[in-house]
């Protein structure tokens, strides 16, 4: 037998961005993320899931 298993790691970072409000926080650090300036690797880490596909 054979199974597909879906395998999701999960990496966090908390940044500051200097916005007029939530909203604009939450889009500059988007735009940031998408440029390439916030690069999170193995030390983000936070944990894993495993499921079934």
């Amino acid at each position: 037998m054979t199974f597909d298993v879906l395998i999701t790691e999960t990496l966090e970072d908390i940044v500051t961005v200097e916005a007029e409000n939530e909203s604009e926080a939450l889009r500059k650090a988007e735009e940031k993320w998408k440029e390439g300036s916030y690069i999170l690797g193995s030390e983000n880490f936070t944990g894993v899931e495993f499921k079934l596909w």
